[in-house]
C-alpha cells in the first residue's frame, strides 16, 4: 500500500488522520488581515474574527518628520493589558491644505479634535520605567511659503488622552497627571517631551 500524502497536522481544518506525508495543504482558520489586532500570520483561510482598534479608524495622519514624545510612567494604574491609549489635540489640523493642488486647491485650514497618534497598553516595563512610548504627530505648516499645511497636532496646544477601554469596548476620557511637559512641540523648539505619571478614567 502506497503512503497516503495529506496534512498531518492536528491542528489543521483539514488533518487527514491516515495521512503519513505532509503535502503541504494544511489549511487554517484565523484573522488574516495584516492591519488587524488579532492578525494570525499562520491562517489560510479568513474567519471573520479580525478585531481592529477604534483609533484605526480615524484618517491617517502625513508623516511630517516632526513629532512630540508622549511617556507613560510605570505608575500609571487602572489601565488593562489590550487596552488601548490616544493622543489627541482637541483643535489640531484635520486634514491636508494644500493650496497648490491643481485639482482640489485648498482654501482654509480645518480645525478640530484629531488623533495625533495611539498605542497598545502590554504591561511592559522598561529599565527607565517606561510602560508605554506614543510619538505624536506634529502638524507642519508651511502657508507663510504658500505651500502646505499638513495635519497633526499644532505646537502649543495642550496634550489630550482618552482610553479604549478593551473590555466594555467603550473610549473614556481621562484626566492625565503630567509630571514633565503637557502641550505639544517639536523637541527642537525647546519641548522635549511629555511624561505622565497616572490616568484618572472619567466612565
Amino acid at each position: 500500500t502506497n503512503p497516503v500524502d495529506g496534512c498531518t497536522d492536528p491542528d489543521a481544518n483539514n488533518y487527514n488522520i491516515s495521512a503519513v506525508d505532509d503535502d503541504g495543504s494544511c489549511t487554517y482558520s484565523g484573522c488574516t488581515d495584516t492591519s488587524a489586532n488579532n492578525y494570525n500570520s499562520a491562517a489560510t483561510d479568513d474567519d471573520d474574527s479580525c478585531t481592529y482598534s477604534p483609533f484605526s479608524s480615524y484618517p491617517e495622519l502625513d508623516n511630517t518628520g516632526e513629532s512630540h514624545l508622549i511617556i507613560f510612567s510605570h505608575t500609571v494604574t487602572g489601565i488593562e493589558i489590550g487596552d488601548e491609549i490616544g493622543v489627541f489635540d482637541t483643535n489640531g489640523v484635520l486634514e491636508l491644505c494644500d493650496p497648490g493642488d491643481a485639482e482640489n486647491p485648498c482654501t482654509e485650514v480645518q480645525y478640530g479634535e484629531v488623533l495625533v497618534g495611539y498605542g497598545v497598553w502590554d504591561g511592559v516595563v522598561n529599565n527607565q520605567g517606561t510602560a508605554l512610548e506614543i510619538s505624536a504627530a506634529l502638524s507642519l505648516d508651511l502657508s507663510s511659503f504658500n505651500s502646505w499645511t499638513t495635519c497633526g497636532a499644532i505646537t502649543g496646544n495642550p496634550v489630550l488622552i482618552k482610553v479604549y477601554d478593551s473590555e466594555s469596548q467603550l473610549i473614556l476620557s481621562t484626566t492625565p497627571t503630567i509630571l514633565e511637559g503637557g502641550e505639544f512641540g517639536p523637541f527642537l523648539d525647546g519641548y522635549m517631551w511629555t511624561v505622565i505619571e497616572q490616568l484618572t478614567l472619567e466612565e
